[in-house]
């Protein structure tokens, strides 16, 4: 009986080894873990990582304000560009034209006197209505019917011819204006055939008298003051190719009938009338050498009465 009593014993002894070498274990175990309680928590080592990346997102919120910055002042310069360069091109207009102004002072009267002496003669004079005469050609040439073609392009030889008049010496310069005038005449014989004229065909018997075809002006213009005598332009063109012709009488009743013709001055021809009447009657009262002085030669520069009736001139074809 006394040896199971030992095997309780035994068991119990056991029991009490395997406990205690459980609570070992456990205790081990808890020794074993409890290093990772003195270890830092995850929520410490996440920190620093937040606050790089509030960094990162700090500095990329400053590149986006940064880039929106620069592209509102892109936005706005594209937008103001137009008027920097309306400013730019006007400063640089005004530059140059003072760098042109202080040139030209520079220059002094050198280039004046050039360009006055190129305009003082014949050649000058041509050039000078060369672009006109071009461009109205041009003009004429897109429109052959075109009655105010046909005019103006007629007048700008006779008034291109007439002005270098003044400038002639010799027979090449001569040669030069009867040939524009010849071309003026031309042209006004293409618009008579359109259309009668009474203004157009006395500037054509004004080419006639500058060209020096003077018994053909007073021609011409007997015929249109036969065919309108109520036409005062007529009679005071007459006068003057009277007076030109050197036949002063018959200049003196033609100049009295453009007065009486155009008594309110409608086309000029009174005013015209009553200078031509008072130069003659100066001239007879004059001295014998002044009076000796031939008619032709008194009219010699002097300007006929020429396009007193534009509208009847300028109107369309038709």
């Amino acid at each position: 009986m006394a040896r199971p009593k030992n095997k309780k014993k035994g068991r119990g002894a056991a029991s009490s080894f395997s406990s205690q070498r459980t609570s070992y274990k456990s205790a081990s175990k808890a020794k074993v873990a409890s290093p990772s309680k003195s270890q830092p928590r995850p929520t410490s080592q996440s920190s620093p990582q937040k606050s790089a990346s509030k960094k990162k997102r700090s500095v990329k919120q400053i590149v986006t304000a940064t880039v929106i910055v620069l592209f509102a002042a892109l936005m706005a310069l594209s937008m103001m560009l137009p008027s920097f360069a309306t400013v730019f091109a006007s400063s640089q207009s005004s530059s140059e034209s003072s760098d042109t102004s202080s040139s030209t002072a520079d220059e002094g009267s050198g280039s004046s006197d050039s360009s006055s002496s190129d305009a003082e003669s014949v050649d000058g004079v041509f050039s000078q209505y060369a672009n006109e005469i071009s461009d109205l050609e041009a003009k004429l040439s897109d429109d052959p019917n075109n009655l105010a073609y046909l005019y103006n392009v007629g007048k700008a030889y006779m008034d291109c011819a007439s002005s270098a008049s003044q400038y002639a010496s010799g027979d090449t310069d001569t040669e030069k204006l009867n040939e524009a005038y010849q071309t003026a005449m031309n042209y006004f014989d293409r618009y008579l055939a359109l259309k009668d004229s009474d203004a157009v065909k006395v500037d054509r018997a004004l080419c006639q008298l500058y060209s020096g075809d003077t018994s053909g002006s007073v021609s011409a213009l007997e015929q249109i003051t036969a065919n309108s005598p109520d036409y005062g332009p007529g009679w005071a063109n007459l006068g003057l190719a009277y007076e030109a012709s050197d036949d002063t009488t018959a200049a003196i009743n033609a100049y009295t009938k453009a007065k009486e013709t155009d008594p309110n001055d409608e086309y000029g021809a009174y005013s015209f009338a009553e200078k031509r009447l008072s130069y003659i009657q100066s001239e007879s009262s004059s001295s014998s050498s002044s009076s000796s002085t031939s008619s032709s030669s008194s009219t010699s520069g002097v300007q006929g009465l020429s396009n007193a009736l534009s509208g009847d001139t300028t109107s369309s074809s038709q």
